[in-house]
C-alpha cells in the first residue's frame, strides 16, 4: 500500500495573466482543493474587462478571426437562479 504525505503548503499568490501579459491586482480570490477544500492558492479578481479580453483573444487565437468580428455577451446570474444536483448554489458553502 502506497501512502501520500499531506502536504502543508503556503498560498503561492499567483499573477493573472491575459494574453500574455500578466495584471497585478489588489483585491484577490481564494483558490480552493477540490479534494479536502482547503486554500489551495489565491489569485488576483479579474474584472468584466479581464474576461472579455480573454474570451476574444482565445476566440481569435483558436478560430482565426478579427477582435472585430467577436461578440461577447455578459449575463449576471444570482447564485439563488443557479442550480446544480437539485440544489441551488446559494444553498451550498462555497457557492458551487
Amino acid at each position: 500500500m502506497t501512502r501520500i504525505a499531506a502536504q502543508t503548503t503556503t498560498p503561492m499568490h499567483e499573477t493573472l495573466c491575459i494574453v500574455g501579459q500578466k495584471i497585478g491586482r489588489d483585491e484577490r480570490i481564494e483558490v480552493y482543493n477540490p479534494c479536502d477544500n482547503s486554500i489551495a492558492d489565491t489569485a488576483p479578481r479579474a474584472t468584466r474587462e479581464d474576461v472579455v479580453r480573454a474570451l476574444t483573444d482565445a476566440f481569435v487565437q483558436t478560430v482565426g478571426s478579427t477582435p472585430d468580428a467577436v461578440d461577447v455577451i455578459l449575463t449576471d446570474i444570482e447564485k439563488s437562479d443557479w442550480a446544480r444536483g437539485g440544489e441551488l448554489f446559494s444553498d451550498k458553502a462555497l457557492g458551487g
